[in-house]
């Protein structure tokens, strides 16, 4: 059975979720812009899982944070206009459609914001190494993030297959 082609209205929240995420990516590339020049020509661009810095770099790849993180969101963002192409948990029907579809989005637009968020963490706390402000990543940095990243996705599991 072919899947329903449905167009989602946006919602406020939707709305609110793509700026954050943009706002995000476009402020990690404001971060990078305006501390660059203060930069060594040497930082870290690799860190342990204690977030201790294990392999330095050219200043130049940090540039590569907001890039990345750029693509990402797109990525993400511009999937949520083809919601009929994912894979759920449940059979879509014309009845289930809007709302599987919906919980979907949703998802992905959580996904994005929590990425580009976790990238300007990220793309902060290497300035701030690189500055010699601090001497490593915050320590819960990589599990706080994911642990979001795993909230939403459970959080998505228990409500698509409810409906």
């Amino acid at each position: 059975m072919k899947r329903p082609k449905i167009n989602l209205k946006r919602t406020t929240k939707d709305n609110l979720l793509i700026t954050i995420t943009l706002l995000a990516v476009v402020l990690s590339f404001v971060l990078v812009i305006m501390h660059y020049s203060d930069l060594p020509n040497d930082i870290a661009r690799h860190f342990d899982g204690q977030g201790n810095p294990n392999v330095n770099g050219s200043k130049t790849s940090l540039v590569a944070l907001p890039i990345v993180s750029l693509i990402i969101s797109a990525f993400m963002l511009l999937l949520c206009k083809i919601p009929q192409s994912f894979n759920y948990l449940v059979e879509i029907t014309p009845d289930n459609a809007e709302k599987q579809y919906s919980l979907a989005t949703l998802m992905m637009r959580l996904l994005a914001m929590i990425t580009s968020l976790m990238s300007l963490h990220l793309t902060y706390e290497i300035i701030e190494v690189g500055l010699g402000n601090q001497e490593k990543l915050s320590s819960f940095f990589l599990s706080i993030w994911m642990s979001l990243m795993g909230i939403v996705i459970l959080w998505y599991f228990i409500k698509a297959s409810k409906h």
